[in-house]
């Protein structure tokens, strides 16, 4: 097997390649695992420094190899099927808008339809999310918790199935309307946002749009969430452009003129972004995708790494996000003898002063819930390890007006946050209990235009 031998060829994928090497990698997993058993059982305790040492660094190396052989493993088993080696699929594609943020990247502005036959795929029918209508209930059970944090707007309107951050409910929502819209089920949901429509053209190289202009790696975010709304100031020509550009860049992908290596890696680089979700409707597909980068799920327990959550949604119905930036330190420590954990989320707004007279009135939005024009108004959701509870929520220092939930087993403190052009706030909130903060701790946060800066510390218990 070569990446070269995966390029598309006349349109298609060579699926007889990876159901070849499929039992291979099944094999070399396990076998990895034992090793990794193996070296977990090995007391260093009362060993010398080098041999120490060697242990560590072994079984880094070593679990490094697990991430990348298990991802192999899941994807030569899952990648056929998905490609129809076993029938035709079909399979809802939303393209998020990071301009409008939402817990899972963006609010779902293109859609499509992307269907599979033997190694082939094809984008066929294209909609948007406007289109669909406002479901008078929800088109699928809402669960108790998640109705609390985000309302019943996540099973009623396509543009908010992904205000809560767990992506399979979301994709099942948009799976279910776009099933009552069209009348045919789908075989899952594929996200992506215009950052990871980028990270594509990387790959593939400049293409050609149909409503005129060549859209490349470098300006496909700027021209995407900024410059589209300047020179096609309606909706619908707005939509006629994304539609293009989706068109595009996946017909690019198909046409076999592509940098596997370079594909490769973009793919890599956008699923640890999380700008690359996917669900399948089956779920033993389901349990493949599971646990990757590709799920955008929370895990259900602490095992292996004590995962908190920020999450973030706009709440004024502008275009506005395009200048939200984001930057997080996360602390993690012992306090008497209770775990402690702090996660302090800065926001800054880098919109230009005169944003109400300069900006379009499509970004600068209807100017309602209360929100002034020029305002980017955002819900903030923190979600703690499983198990923990939450202690505090401040803005900028002082105690805040805080939403104190339970989402999938988790604390959630969240909290609505007002940013002027040129104004930046902080939101700090702290969680006791659960996992030990000896284990691995990782932040995990909506992806938004520009990739967030975060950093990891120590808990100051004073």
């Amino acid at each position: 097997l070569s990446a070269d031998s995966l390029a598309p060829v006349d349109g298609r994928v060579n699926i007889e390649k990876l159901a070849q090497i499929a039992p291979s990698l099944r094999e070399a997993e396990g076998t990895i695992s034992a090793v990794r058993d193996d070296l977990r059982s090995i007391d260093t305790t009362q060993t010398v420094a080098q041999i120490v040492d060697a242990v560590d660094r072994l079984t880094t190396a070593t679990a490094d190899l697990s991430t990348e052989v298990t991802a192999l493993s899941r994807a030569s088993q899952l990648l056929p099927k998905m490609l129809g080696a076993e029938g035709d699929r079909r399979y809802l594609l939303i393209f998020q808008n990071n301009a409008e943020v939402r817990a899972s990247g963006g609010i779902p502005g293109a859609l499509a339809l992307l269907s599979t036959s033997d190694g082939r795929f094809e984008m066929t029918t294209q909609s948007t999310a406007q289109a669909f209508p406002y479901f008078p209930a929800p088109v699928l059970p809402v669960d108790f918790e998640t109705e609390s944090l985000y309302s019943s707007e996540v099973g009623r309107r396509m543009q908010n199935v992904n205000l809560t951050p767990e992506f399979p409910a979301s994709a099942a929502f948009a799976a279910e309307m776009w099933r009552q819209k069209f009348g045919d089920p789908v075989d899952g949901v594929i996200a992506v946002d215009p950052v990871m429509l980028g990270y594509f053209l990387k790959a593939t190289g400049p293409v050609q749009l149909a409503v005129g202009g060549e859209i490349t790696a470098d300006n496909a975010v700027n021209f995407l969430l900024s410059d589209v709304y300047r020179e096609f100031p309606d909706n619908a020509s707005q939509d006629a452009v994304f539609a293009s550009v989706a068109r595009e860049v996946f017909g690019a992908l198909s046409s076999g003129d592509v940098d596997i290596p370079t594909l490769f890696a973009q793919l890599e680089r956008g699923s640890g972004e999380r700008r690359l979700l996917v669900w399948n409707a089956r779920p033993d597909e389901q349990a493949l995708v599971s646990g990757s980068d590709f799920s955008g799920e929370l895990p259900d327990t602490n095992t292996g790494a004590t995962v908190l959550g920020v999450f973030l949604n706009d709440a004024s119905g502008a275009k506005l996000d395009y200048y939200l930036d984001a930057a997080t330190n996360l602390a993690a420590g012992e306090c008497g003898g209770r775990p402690q954990y702090r996660v302090d989320v800065r926001l800054s707004s880098s919109a230009p002063l005169d944003a109400v007279t300069t900006l379009s009135p499509t970004v600068l939005g209807p100017g309602v819930y209360g929100v002034p024009l020029g305002i980017i108004r955002t819900r903030v959701s923190v979600y703690g390890p499983v198990g923990s509870v939450l202690s505090s929520a401040k803005v900028d220092g002082q105690s805040t007006e805080v939403q104190s939930a339970q989402h999938l087993d988790r604390p959630v403190g969240q909290v609505i946050v007002d940013l002027a052009p040129g104004e930046s706030k902080t939101v700090t909130v702290e969680m006791d209990g659960a996992a030990t903060p000896s284990s691995v701790v990782v932040l995990r946060m909506t992806p938004l235009l520009r990739e967030f800066r975060g950093a990891t510390m120590a808990f100051n218990c004073q």
